[in-house]
């Protein structure tokens, strides 16, 4: 099993590498990754991620599994009592002014 780990991950990042190439992913890009607890007894997660992050010219998401259900204590601001401004809902869009790239950075 300890050789075939380090394969993974090269295919791991492998396999990133070329979904960045194919899709255009540019310095204005968000590119999320889901399904990461499925490499947790594999492979650490930290590590794929401080490889493949460099990799992304734009932002990189990364969505860990979870929930907030019974744990509210954990978080600074109560996320059952916290509004969001724009309800969550994101306008995707090729706005390039100044004003919008701020947001992404």
């Amino acid at each position: 099993m300890a050789t075939l780990l380090p394969k993974y991950r090269s295919f791991i990042i492998e396999e990133f590498a070329n979904f960045l190439e194919h899709n255009n992913i540019g310095e204005n890009s968000v590119v999320a990754v889901k399904g990461v607890g499925s490499l947790f007894g594999l492979l650490k997660v930290k590590e794929v991620v401080d490889k493949l992050a460099p990799m992304v010219k734009g932002r990189l998401l990364v969505f860990f599994p979870g929930s907030y259900e019974n744990n509210r204590d954990i978080y600074q601001k109560d996320p059952a009592t916290r509004k969001l401004i724009n309800e969550g809902v994101a306008n995707v869009n090729d706005e390039k002014t100044s004003l919008a790239l701020a947001v992404l950075r």
